[in-house]
């Protein structure tokens, strides 16, 4: 785990990777934050409702929604100095980063859709 936590240090945007804001196992801390590590439960979680259609059709105001609380909690912390701890981190983070791919999954089906109507468009244009 420390190796891995070594090799990420060059990527100082990343993520922060301050030990006091990561879970650790077994005394050794993970790469990441706590925050981040939500985020990437939350975007996994994401890519798996998709590939199981569980997302149903949940519009664009709920994710907008999930990534309030994580900003909120940012917010909080860097504004007023009051301090959170690493699960509500964790699980503002599992919000903000299943929200983040929601918004993400909805622009880009907007996106094809609209590119398939621009096909076809094209297409029968083309043929006259």
């Amino acid at each position: 785990m420390d190796s891995l936590r070594e090799s990420l240090s060059y990527f100082p945007y990343f993520c922060h990777q301050w030990e006091e804001r990561s879970f650790s196992y077994k005394g050794h801390p993970f790469p990441v934050c706590a925050r981040c590590t939500g985020v990437y439960f939350g975007q996994i979680t994401f890519i798996i409702s998709i590939i199981w259609s569980w997302h149903f059709s949940i519009s664009y105001w709920i994710f907008l929604i999930m990534l309030i609380p994580m900003g909120m909690d940012w917010c909080i912390q860097e504004f007023f100095k009051i301090e959170s701890n690493n699960y509500k981190r964790f699980l503002t983070g599992l919000f903000g980063g299943y929200g983040f791919y929601g918004i993400g999954n909805k622009i880009a089906n907007t996106w094809y859709a609209y590119l398939k109507l621009l096909i076809v468009y094209i297409k029968f244009n083309i043929s006259e």
